[in-house]
């Protein structure tokens, strides 16, 4: 996001609605695709005989990080974050590089701070979720929570401040 903010989407976005609808279409697109994949998401189960949990196979480091990089970079209010926000504090009579970078360490520093809580209090969370039938009510609460923020995006309309 900081590197497509960087060279210019920011610009691109503002001057074009065509490429604001198609970004904002597909990432709501994305979003009812994800809730969809949620709510039939298969999770573990107990085998009756022996009362073990039957553990899904891990789907490695790889398919994780670029399943979170499709999930961040289909992201389209992400996007209009960066463009929207990271610009105005931009001072046109210094280099964009630095402070890019300043701006970019900053929120990966407060991104990885906020994972962190969120990983640590899902740990915690962890401990509620005592059988199969709790960990799919989740997913059907995430996945229609998913479904209900893509259909939200893809009926916003783009504002504009006049001044």
């Amino acid at each position: 996001m900081i590197v497509i903010t960087a060279t210019g989407l920011g610009v691109v976005l503002a001057a074009s609605e065509t490429a604001f609808l198609i970004i904002k279409w597909v990432g709501a697109v994305y979003l009812v695709w994800l809730g969809i994949k949620s709510w039939f998401a298969k999770v573990n189960d107990v085998d009756e005989a022996t009362g073990q949990t039957v553990l899904m196979a891990y789907p490695g480091a790889f398919t994780l990080v670029r399943t979170e990089f499709l999930t961040a970079i289909g992201n389209p209010k992400a996007i209009l974050i960066f463009t929207a926000f990271f610009p105005q504090f931009l001072d046109p009579a210094v280099a964009y590089g630095p402070q890019f970078s300043v701006m970019g360490a900053t929120f990966l520093a407060m991104e990885s701070s906020i994972l962190l809580i969120y990983g640590l209090l899902g740990g915690q969370v962890k401990g509620l979720i005592k059988s199969a039938r709790h960990m799919r009510m989740l997913n059907r609460v995430s996945g229609t929570l998913l479904v209900a923020a893509g259909v939200l995006l893809a009926f916003t309309d783009r504002t504009r401040s006049t001044a």
